[in-house]
């Protein structure tokens, strides 16, 4: 039995909504795939366990009374937020010779995987939503992008106030967006809770022992920040 049924958006959805919940864990399997290269060597864990983590911090941030008055149609968008917000991680930027991972905007490149804004359509995730329709890989998207600040010419924008520039467009997070059925999914709300709850896997369990002691030569300052007592453990790094 899971102890924090009540608290869990996708048990909350599988109840009232089975169909769309079988649509939910058909995604969950096409971007299963990204999942599995979301963690380039040296860098904090983004992979599937994760995501369950998240969903998990998600619901119990929310509580049993605001998830119950959710809409079947704003917690499949939470979900598939929680899903695809790191998909971007597998992204790299080339400086020179050299392939870096394209951390800093890896809310921006989950964004672009989920929505193609010039065609205001899917991004090439394969992820299906109800009807096709294009509000909700919008409201997917925007949840990833909100879900961490990124830089612009060195200085943090925050994305959940700030407009940012993707594709030549601005683009900025709305408090609503009106999904069919006038059914209203509070983006904004959302993408601040998906952002809290992954703040809050700050965790050892994403940069186990193990993997530091061989990785302790190269690894992020970010990847840093997961590891139990690093400074203390490698005083020289």
């Amino acid at each position: 039995m899971n102890p924090f049924e009540k608290e869990s958006c996708s048990e909350a959805l599988k109840k009232n909504a089975p169909e769309l919940y079988e649509q939910y864990r058909g995604n969950y399997r096409t971007v299963e795939s990204f999942m599995n290269v979301a963690t380039p060597p040296g860098y904090t864990y983004h992979g599937k366990e994760h995501i369950g983590m998240v969903e998990q911090y998600v619901g119990r941030l929310l509580g049993e009374d605001r998830i119950s008055k959710m809409t079947n149609e704003e917690l499949f968008v939470l979900l598939m937020g929680v899903m695809c917000h790191d998909v971007g991680m597998s992204e790299y930027k080339t400086v020179g010779d050299t392939y870096i991972p394209d951390r800093e905007n890896h809310n921006i490149n989950s964004y672009l995987k989920v929505y193609d804004s010039k065609k205001n359509s899917s991004g090439n995730l394969g992820i299906k939503v109800p009807s096709d329709n294009p509000k909700y890989f919008k409201a997917i998207a925007l949840l990833c992008l909100g879900h961490r600040d990124h830089k612009v010419n060195g200085k943090k924008k925050c994305t959940l106030l700030e407009q940012c520039e993707i594709d030549g467009q601005y683009v900025g997070i709305p408090e609503l967006i009106a999904l069919p059925n006038n059914t209203d999914v509070h983006v904004r709300f959302l993408a601040a809770v998906l952002r809290l709850a992954d703040e809050i896997d700050v965790t050892n369990q994403r940069a186990p022992k193990d993997i530091e002691m061989h990785l302790k030569n190269f690894i992020t300052d970010v990847a840093k920040e997961h590891c139990a007592s690093f400074d203390a453990r490698f005083p020289n790094v």
